[in-house]
């Protein structure tokens, strides 16, 4: 820092605009990157989905599976999912063996500050 002040006082001020001097090894500047608003979506479905409830008469226990399967392969894959419902977690509980806080979110508060609105 003191050589520079003394060089500025030797030499006396020079201002430079970003235009002559881009930065220090005199390349061009780094360009933006451009947004193109033509790319498609990265993620598109593949077909539709079906809802189907793995337990009937109890629409929170549901899952989707592909509507372009022929019926007997939809059937027989309504059944299996059907027959091994058990294995679904529905709640944090159905976990078992999961350590919970692997599972559970926790905010980092003073809980002696009083919280802002």
């Amino acid at each position: 820092m003191l050589k520079l002040s003394k060089k500025v006082k030797k030499r006396g001020l020079e201002e430079t605009s970003r235009e002559e001097n881009p930065n220090k090894r005199g390349k061009d500047p780094v360009p933006s990157p451009e947004v193109k608003e033509d790319i498609p979506a990265m993620v598109q479905l593949v077909e539709e989905l079906l809802t189907i409830e793995l337990i009937p008469g109890d629409p929170r226990k549901d899952t989707k599976i592909g509507s372009k399967m022929k019926d007997d392969v939809r059937d027989k894959v309504v059944k299996c999912l059907r027959k091994n419902k058990d294995i679904f977690a529905w709640t944090p509980q159905d976990l078992e063996g999961i350590d919970p806080g692997v599972i559970t979110h926790y905010l980092n508060l003073d809980p002696n500050v009083r919280p802002v609105k």
